[in-house]
């Protein structure tokens, strides 16, 4: 009888570490699944960074060309600016010459009339 109730407490302890045991390999594979599904995660959290840097990306090329061509625009507006301030001034600088011109013509025929006054009173 003693030798019956030392086995069924051995069967119990037994049956008590396999107990803890199946617990035991519960936890570690239930750490591994949620392990696995962190990984997962963070794997799918660096796709999704890595599409919206791809898309970042070509919006910032897409910028980049735009200020290009802008400052292309720019460039060639500030060229026909300078074009035509050159012009500008030398229109000024024709205008005055002519008005000279003209001051001087104004001179030459007041010249002419006084000398035809003169034969007409001769």
């Amino acid at each position: 009888a003693h030798a019956k109730e030392r086995e069924a407490e051995l069967q119990l302890k037994v049956d008590e570490l396999q107990h803890y045991e199946t617990q035991a390999t519960a936890k570690d594979m239930s750490a591994e699944s949620m392990h696995d599904e962190e990984v997962a995660a963070l794997k799918r959290q660096i796709e999704q960074l890595r599409k919206a840097k791809t898309i970042t990306d070509g919006r910032i090329k897409y910028l980049e060309k735009i200020k290009d061509e802008s400052m292309e625009e720019v460039t060639q507006h500030s060229k026909r600016a300078n074009e035509l301030r050159k012009s500008n001034a030398q229109l000024k600088k024709d205008m005055s010459s002519m008005r000279s011109d003209m001051a001087r013509k104004d001179q030459e025929i007041q010249q002419l009339r006084s000398k035809l006054g003169a034969f007409n009173q001769v």
